[in-house]
């Protein structure tokens, strides 16, 4: 019993500690979080306008999380070499060497807002919006080295355990 309670409060000591508050986290539902922001017509427009672009992704995430904060209220952050560390909806922080499990949320919850607005007009046809969401999925790569030098920030308070 001792042992397993020195384990445990070993795991706690190792687990990156930060506090920030007022921090946004990295959610699962961008299409509320732009619409709550933009008002459901231009958020719907800016969604699927950010269709269009090489950096579909970038330009929500910048939209949705960066801009207007200082580079240390990101709730997203690279120490280089993708090393990965953001906010979860559980207020968690994830370390993600790599880059996976981030890239892969920020593209499923775009595809997911980029639906959303999609059924709220009849602008794109629906194989159009397809073709695209199959890119977000190919893009995985470009998004993360993207992302990397937006958030790059090995200073960041997430990086400060």
């Amino acid at each position: 019993m001792m042992y397993q309670l020195k384990h445990e409060i070993n795991e706690i000591r190792n687990q990156p500690k930060v506090h920030i508050n007022n921090l946004t986290v990295i959610t699962d539902d961008i299409f509320s979080k732009v619409v709550t922001e933009m008002g459901k017509q231009e958020g719907v427009r800016f969604l699927l306008d950010s269709l269009t672009g090489d950096s579909e992704c970038l330009s929500i995430v910048d939209k949705v999380y960066l801009s207007g904060k200082d580079k240390n209220e990101y709730p997203i952050a690279c120490k280089g070499n993708n090393h990965f560390r953001f906010l979860a909806s559980n207020r968690k922080v994830i370390d993600d060497l790599g880059g996976e499990i981030i890239v892969s949320k920020i593209t499923g919850s775009v595809q997911d807002a980029i639906i959303r607005a999609a059924a709220d007009t009849e602008m794109y046809d629906i194989k159009y919006i397809q073709d695209r969401i199959k890119d977000l999925t190919n893009g995985r790569d470009k998004l993360r080295d993207g992302l990397a030098v937006k958030v790059t920030n090995p200073t960041h308070p997430f990086f400060q355990c």
